[in-house]
């Protein structure tokens, strides 16, 4: 259940950080003040149901039993080199991409704490809620190969467990494929494109058209170079992966009764 716990402190970090993020706007009286804390905390929520999964590990697939011990070594050592050398790329796109979505909300909190009329401030609390959205994306459905460390456990000493670490370790890398092939794909594109079109569409009825400008345009830009600067290794290295070695499970194989949720896509 380590995973779960692991979720449940994100959720209570990212709580802190919405309520120290909107403490400056509880000294001012704003007509919004109270929507745009419950609809950030709800949003936080939301993200973290659809988010965490059951930390069941799969069991062997059908079939490992005729690899050698040999063949589970070579292959784990395989997944192993390729992960870690993902590490640095990863590290750099999700710490740097959750540094500007955070800096980015606590400047809209503090632009909307000292704004002096109601379109500005209605526009900066929209876009606050906007970055934190991002911050949410960020914090629960993090890179996958950033889990490489975490996928198996600590003490792998029987066969068995070895062959279950080599599923769970071929799953992950998959996955950090399909991720890393995402800005190939129509539908994260038109999930940036309705963020963003619907808080512009928020920012119209509230501030004007042209302050509904000022947000759906640069956040949909942002939104795009954040999709395709995702790294592309993991994509290159689990196709060779496939071609060095004959994949024991594929992702679309997988028991999807041990979601417990619906997976949350949405970035700024």
């Amino acid at each position: 259940m380590h995973i779960l716990d692991q979720y449940q402190n994100k959720i209570l970090k990212l709580g802190r950080h919405v309520l120290y993020s909107y403490k400056l706007v509880e000294s001012r009286p704003m007509p919004h003040q109270s929507f745009a804390t419950s609809l950030s905390l709800g949003l936080c929520v939301l993200l973290s149901l659809g988010c965490l999964t059951s930390a069941h590990a799969a069991p062997p697939p059908a079939g490992a039993a005729a690899l050698t011990d040999e063949r589970v070594t070579e292959r784990l050592d395989f997944l192993d080199r390729r992960f870690q050398a993902q590490q640095s790329d990863a590290e750099l796109w999700e710490y740097g991409w959750l540094a500007f979505n955070g800096g980015s909300t606590i400047l809209s909190s503090v632009q909307a704490a000292t704004a002096d009329n109601r379109k500005d401030r209605d526009m900066s609390i929209v876009q606050s809620v906007e970055g934190l959205v991002g911050v949410a994306d960020l914090v629960f459905r993090p890179l996958p190969s950033l889990e490489a460390d975490s996928v198996c456990s600590q003490k792998v000493t029987t066969r068995e467990e070895r062959l279950q670490c080599l599923a769970a370790k071929e799953s992950l890398a998959e996955r950090a494929a399909e991720r890393a092939n995402e800005p190939y794909h129509i539908a994260p594109h038109v999930e940036t494109l309705g963020v963003n079109l619907l808080a512009g569409g928020v920012v119209w009825v509230l501030s004007g058209f042209s302050r509904a400008l000022i947000t759906a345009v640069p956040g949909e830009l942002i939104g795009e170079i954040q999709l395709w600067t995702t790294p592309e290794q993991p994509s290159h290295d689990y196709a060779a992966y496939q071609v060095h070695f004959s994949p024991m499970m594929s992702l679309s194989s997988r028991d999807n009764s041990q979601l417990i949720g619906v997976e949350a896509r949405w970035r700024f």
